[in-house]
């Protein structure tokens, strides 16, 4: 915190703000000083209060916040477009079409409506473990699935009793 304290964000102060966030990539202050006529010294003073730091926090927020909000908009937008320009071209062309495609574009469709999701970037993954059973086992594995519906009161085998084997 700076020893002076600013208590109330002037339209200079705005200004600045406005500036900066409409040059995100200059990061020379030098031309921001230049531009708003202050001293180097002054505008570091004004930056390091807590009333200037939570302003622009919050309005740089609320820039992020709106240009979050186009980009989902204009991207939907165009997925819509390209989706009903590709129903069209598939109405026109559907007897043409190798199955394949077809196949190919509703798998490509449904990954990205119903598959795996990113989180924080990361890739959601869904594992799967698959297990190979002989038919000794599997028979094995019926019966007793056959006794613990007949009987509820039997408990199952802890899962160090049951035997794997490898393929």
């Amino acid at each position: 915190m700076s020893a002076t304290q600013i208590t109330k964000i002037s339209h200079r102060h705005h200004a600045i703000i406005d500036w900066l966030l409409a040059n995100p990539s200059i990061k020379n202050l030098t031309v921001l000083c230049d531009d708003m006529n202050v001293s180097r010294s002054w505008l570091s003073v004004v930056m390091n209060t807590d009333a200037f730091r939570n302003e622009f926090e919050r309005r740089r927020l609320e820039v992020d916040d709106g240009l979050q909000r186009d980009l989902i908009r204009v991207s939907f937008q165009a997925s819509i477009k390209a989706n009903e320009r590709l129903l069209d071209y598939m109405d026109e062309a559907v007897d043409k079409l190798d199955p394949r495609i077809l196949l190919d574009t509703a798998n490509a469709t449904a990954d990205r409506m119903y598959g795996p999701k990113s989180v924080g970037g990361t890739q959601l993954k869904e594992t799967v473990t698959e297990f190979v059973l002989d038919n000794g086992m599997l028979q094995e594995a019926r019966q007793r699935i056959r006794e613990v519906n007949s009987n509820e009161t039997q408990t199952l085998p802890a899962p160090s009793d049951i035997k794997y084997i490898d393929s």
